[in-house]
């Protein structure tokens, strides 16, 4: 089994929420502004950097790498 890949998604989601720009989070983060143009194409990022981000999103570094996606669809319950 291969090495688990953070979701750029859940970057977004994180990101989105704060209204925040990839520039901003790098500076905040102290990371550097191209990882996330990296990320988002497809290519690795280092453990230390999703730590980072980890850190300054106040989430576990786990949160990157598991299934956000339509969580509120999920949330959610049909009357029936």
């Amino acid at each position: 089994m291969g090495k688990a890949i953070p979701k750029y998604s859940n970057y977004e989601k994180l990101r989105d929420a704060i209204y925040a720009t990839d520039y901003y989070v790098s500076q905040h983060a102290n990371v550097s502004r191209a990882i996330f143009t990296c990320w988002r194409k497809g290519r690795p990022v280092k453990r230390t950097t999703i730590d980072k981000l980890a850190e300054y999103f106040g989430v576990p570094a786990t949160y990157f790498y598991e299934d956000h996606e339509n969580e509120e669809t999920k949330n959610r319950s049909c009357a029936g």
